[in-house]
């Protein structure tokens, strides 16, 4: 892994938050000064490709990553801005029963104000 993925795997899993790539790059910048915002996202995209993150979908133009790769849905406060997991049996029993197939991933952003 280089040493731009390695940061960038780093600052997500050592975050008690979802960050965008923007965010992400900033913080990276202090450990990998002459990484790119390119760079980053092409390690934003190796990294969801491989499992080792999830990328959330949270509108048409804002995305997050998020560190938690276990199924789970998200809720966002659109006023705040604040986004929280929703961790719910219930809801991935009902997901996995929509689909006869094995379910690896769902992207279930549920907004609120």
């Amino acid at each position: 892994m280089t040493k731009q993925k390695t940061a960038i795997l780093s600052i997500i899993r050592s975050s008690c938050k979802h960050m965008t790539a923007e965010e992400i790059f900033f913080e990276a910048r202090k450990e990998v000064p002459s990484i790119s915002l390119s760079t980053v996202y092409r390690n934003l995209t190796q990294l969801a490709n491989e499992g080792l993150i999830n990328k959330i979908d949270i509108s048409e133009s804002r995305c997050i990553f998020d560190k938690n790769v276990i199924l789970h849905a998200h809720k966002v406060n659109d006023i705040t801005g604040e986004i929280e997991d929703v961790f719910s049996e219930e809801l991935d029993t009902l997901v996995r029963s929509l689909v006869d197939k094995g379910i690896v991933s769902y992207n279930l952003v549920i907004h609120y104000k």
